[in-house]
């Protein structure tokens, strides 16, 4: 519509041949950008279309015969044998619809649907599960649309790997993310609802100078018919809004893409980069996010008569981690960490040799194994080998003994029990070389003591997995049922309920979960910068604990309450508890309502002089909190969300965006692609070019990118504020100068309105969207409100400052004793080019222009959000030269380059004068008239020299000095308060 009205108000002026040359320009200008916008979105469509239009040769079983078919016939039912096209970038392993795994395995690379970097292993749906399938919940037994099949084995029941369709096209997973980028859901920013009111506003005020155009065009006396006081009329109101307000808008926010771009983070929606300007909280996943991809696997902590194979040191900063096998020397008081060792066969137990070498769900993907890096890095410790045989069962061999050792033998895995987000464990069952079933259960610490029989749990189980977290280690519980002989029939039909109860505990499996070098300084940037950080994470909450006092995210005089849930009398309830050692003579176990009494007063705790209070909670303690509403109190007082489901991360980032912030999230894109996808601004670190799940995609994996991305947001914000107030000056300034001219009968001519809508306004308003974000974040956000006192008192200022000089310079002008003010009574309305040899447009010209060029100027300040202005160099040499092309136009005597601007250096009112107004007036006894003289227009030029200094004036020191801490100290706004 802005478009068509646009050119709807251009059509007049060439109908008027009205300042032919700018109109050609301006309509230029909008059919280009509406063509640019056009071919955009055209190819952006093009290549959604040409993504999921992608076609293959699927072998599907029909009327019970194979057959080749194209795999856009396929329909919810077909059964289809999964198979690898060997040729390297073959479209022919891309998966056009969803389908559920019958039989057999396969890897998957899931990075251009998820941004997860590592390949994925999928599974059969199991056969004797009572569970409904769901492909949200079964993510693991799924082959989704959009995803490559990097190898296929067949299993053991079958010799092809068979997989059932679940959905097709738009109703796909991949259709459902694409349904999100192609009609996302509208984000109302707080200046898309006050652009109607600017609108309704800048309306009413253009009805006032329609007007008082016509008004004043009887008032002058010129010789003008009704259609042309009306043209002249529809010519103020059209330049009251530029074309080029929305254009400005959009090309900062392309410019600050390209920037992130260039730095490795790729944005989908530029609109985002705006918004990201406005981020109060950013969340963050911990695994392969805050920490490295991989963790460093330690060793085993094994239960011997209830006591571990180490005996512990209260004085050790880092309880025991390795059992015998690695060392025999005790942990001193300040040890660290040695690196990743290997599992020895002679010192450690058969039993948890083969619990490390089965409990996971690793494939082998040629030479390298693929799986969870936790899983890789456990078996990879044992030194076994992974041997899949074709239509049998997975078997795994430990090494080959030395000579006169006794001969290898194999453990085979009958079946295994997917990891569960809500049971937190898996397990599964193997068959040893005599011909007995085990059971081998691995997961959380806290679930896997659970399961185990209390009688054989060590009484130190849960303090020294908890003390190994919070000393940073990522701990699981290991665990292992003996089923003795059975059936083959009686092994299959075994449910993970029957194997996941009555268990022995193993021991303690433990890794290393180190920060990324550039974490701290990440998220010290961001609470430098007034963003708040929390963890949301799906590991334990002393492991998460750990990290969060590490990166600092949680200060270190700051203690940390934990919310976990227990079970009293049949009754689950939400208990607090130190989430680190207390002393015997701290209280604990505390309720939520002491809980929330102690964060509101911010209690001092006993012992520590100053220090504060920080709350985790569990994800079962989250949902439990969040039915009974008080999850709603104390979120602004929790900083780790830990042991929490993918669910939970999206109902995490939905209740702050509920409060009111502009919240962000990043994560890898595995678990959290929910939690990405309903931020605000969020970040998926991958090293795919970009993920569908999230606006902003970082090659880098860094999250010193969501550093980066709030700097080019605010900067990119400012700058579009910037265009705004510049080309809503623009607008106000040039509806003025209509009136102006309409009050003395004049027009300026054609090389004036070209000086200011054709150089002037392109070639600022693109150099005011060069400029560039601050290298560090500072602590101010800016302003995104158009009614807000900053952005008002800025335009609003700076527009009582230029009409105060504007009118002092036309008394000026009438003060001067050679002026003689144009006769616009014989002027014929309809001749415009005749309007302009006067004093009158030349002073307005004069004076206008200058202020269109400071207004540029004074907007691109702020270094609180954007380099200094100078650094900004385009924009500079634009400014320089304009501003040095205006005063040669004034300053000069008359030429040939200052008569095409019709400047008053040249005598218009003179004898034999070439102009018929002018002839006119002189029959009618008027007398000659002098030039502008050197002195008046020397005079005019302080003036507006003096208008300059003070609109830098108002804008460096009131604007964004004093008046606005007058603002922020006097009158806060409501937004929520907490802590960074």
């Amino acid at each position: 519509f802005y478009y068509l009205y646009q050119l709807a108000v251009y059509s007049v002026w060439f109908w008027f041949s009205y300042m032919f040359p700018v109109a050609s320009m301006l309509a230029s200008v909008v059919l280009i950008s509406a063509a640019i916008r056009i071919f955009v979105t055209r190819n952006a469509q093009s290549v959604i279309a040409e993504v999921t239009k992608v076609t293959t040769t699927v072998q599907v079983l029909r009327d019970g015969a194979w057959k080749a078919i194209n795999s856009t016939d396929l329909v919810p039912g077909d059964v289809v044998n999964v198979t690898v096209d060997d040729h390297e970038g073959s479209s022919e392993n891309l998966l056009t619809c969803d389908l559920v795994l019958l039989s057999g395995t396969c890897v998957c690379d899931e990075s251009a649907l998820t941004g997860e970097s590592m390949p994925v292993q999928k599974v059969p749906v199991p056969k004797d599960s009572v569970k409904m399938y769901a492909p949200s919940t079964c993510s693991r037994n799924t082959l989704f649309a959009g995803t490559t099949v990097l190898q296929a084995g067949s299993g053991k029941d079958s010799d092809q790997v068979l997989a059932m369709v679940v959905v097709t096209g738009i109703n796909t997973s991949k259709g459902d993310i694409l349904s999100a980028v192609l009609f996302p859901s509208k984000i109302l920013f707080k200046y898309d609802e006050e652009l109607r009111a600017v609108f309704l506003l800048l309306g009413a005020y253009a009805m006032v100078c329609f007007a008082l155009t016509l008004y004043f065009q009887d008032l002058s006396g010129s010789d003008s018919s009704k259609v042309t006081k009306w043209a002249y009329g529809i010519f103020t109101v059209s330049q009251i809004l530029s074309p080029l307000i929305p254009i400005a808008l959009v090309v900062g926010q392309i410019n600050s893409s390209r920037r992130l771009q260039a730095i490795g983070v790729f944005c989908l929606n530029p609109a985002r980069i705006s918004i990201a300007g406005k981020i109060r909280l950013f969340g963050f996943d911990k695994t392969g996010t805050l920490t490295k991809d991989g963790l460093d696997f330690l060793g085993v902590m094994e239960v011997q008569k209830k006591k571990y194979s180490v005996e512990e040191s209260e004085d050790t900063s880092v309880s025991v981690m390795v059992n015998s096998m690695f060392s025999e020397q005790k942990a001193g008081a300040g040890s660290t960490l040695g690196p990743m060792a290997t599992v020895s066969e002679e010192g450690t137990s058969a039993l948890m040799m083969q619990a490390l070498a089965t409990c996971h769900s690793v494939a082998k993907f040629g030479t390298s194994f693929v799986g969870n890096q936790v899983e890789v890095n456990m078996f990879k410790s044992t030194g076994w080998e992974l041997v899949e045989n074709l239509g049998k069962p997975v078997e795994v061999w430990p090494p080959a003994r030395s000579e006169g050792g006794a001969a290898p033998k194999p453990v085979t895995l009958i079946k295994r029990f997917e990891f569960d987000h809500t049971r937190m464990t898996m397990s599964v069952i193997t068959l040893d070389h005599q011909g007995e079933y085990h059971v081998f259960c691995k997961g959380s610490f806290e679930k896997v003591g659970e399961l185990c029989d209390a009688a054989l749990r060590p009484d130190s189980y849960y303090d020294t997995a908890r003390r190994l977290a919070l000393d940073g280690c990522y701990v699981l519980g290991m665990s292992h049922r003996f089923l003795g002989k059975l059936s083959a029939q009686e092994a299959a039909q075994l449910g993970r309920d029957d194997v996941e109860k009555d268990l022995t505990p193993l021991g303690l499996v433990v890794f290393r979960n180190e920060l990324k070098p550039d974490t701290p300084d990440a998220i010290r940037s961001l609470k430098e910068g007034n963003v708040r950080s929390i963890m949301i994470t799906g590991d334990n909450a002393q492991c998460g604990h750990y990290i969060a006092f590490a990166c600092g995210m949680v200060e270190k005089d700051v203690r940390v309450i934990l919310a976990e849930t227990v079970n009293v009398n049949g009754s689950v309830q939400v208990i607090w508890d130190w989430a680190e050692r207390r002393t015997p003579d701290e209280p604990g176990k505390f309720s939520t309502d002491k809980v929330l009494q102690m964060v509101e007063q911010e209690v001092v705790i006993k012992g520590r002089a100053g220090s504060l209070l920080e709350l985790a909670v569990t994800g079962k303690a989250f949902d439990l909190l969040k039915q009974t509403g008080e999850m709603d109190e104390l979120l602004f007082y929790t900083r780790i969300f830990a042991r929490v489901s993918p669910e939970n991360k999206m109902d995490i980032i939905t209740m702050h965006c509920n409060k009111g912030l502009i919240t962000g999230m990043c994560g890898d894109g595995g678990n959290d692609c929910g939690a990405l996808r309903l931020a605000h601004a969020g970040v998926s670190l991958s090293e795919a070019d970009a993920s569908l799940v999230s606006p902003f995609t970082s090659k880098t994996k860094s999250v010193m990118s969501c550093v980066d991305l709030l700097r080019e947001g605010r900067a990119s914000l400012h700058t579009s504020f910037a265009s705004y107030k510049f080309l809503i000056t623009y607008g106000q300034l040039f509806s003025i100068l209509k009136l102006c001219c309409y009050w003395y009968g004049v027009i300026m001519c054609n090389m004036d309105y070209l000086m200011i809508d054709g150089v002037a306004v392109l070639s600022l308003s693109y150099g005011m969207t060069l400029s560039q974000p601050l290298d560090k974040l500072g602590k101010e956000r800016p302003t995104s409100s158009l009614l807000g006192p900053t952005t008002v008192a800025s335009a609003l200022g700076v527009q009582v400052i230029n009409l105060s000089f504007l009118i002092g310079a036309l008394f000026y002008m009438k003060a001067d004793d050679d002026y003689v003010e144009w006769p616009s009574e014989y002027a014929e309305g309809a001749s415009w080019w005749l309007l302009g040899d006067n004093w009158e447009t030349t002073v307005l010209f004069i004076v206008v222009y200058f202020e269109f060029v400071t207004a540029a100027g004074i907007f691109t300040f702020g270094c609180t959000f954007r380099k200094a202005v100078w650094h900004n160099w385009l924009l500079c040499l634009f400014w320089a030269g304009l501003w040095a092309i205006t005063t040669s136009l004034l300053l000069s005597d008359s030429s040939d380059f200052t008569q095409t601007f019709h400047i008053a250096s040249e005598q218009f009112n003179k004898e034999g004068t070439t102009s018929s107004v002018w002839a006119r007036y002189q029959e009618e006894g008027g007398s000659t008239s002098a030039a502008m003289s050197f002195e008046f227009r020397m005079g005019l030029w302080v003036i507006v020299q003096i208008n300059l200094v003070l609109m830098v004036m108002w804008q460096l020191f009131v604007v964004e000095g004093f008046v606005a801490e007058y603002f922020r100290k006097n009158y806060p706004s409501d937004r929520p308060k907490f802590r960074l």
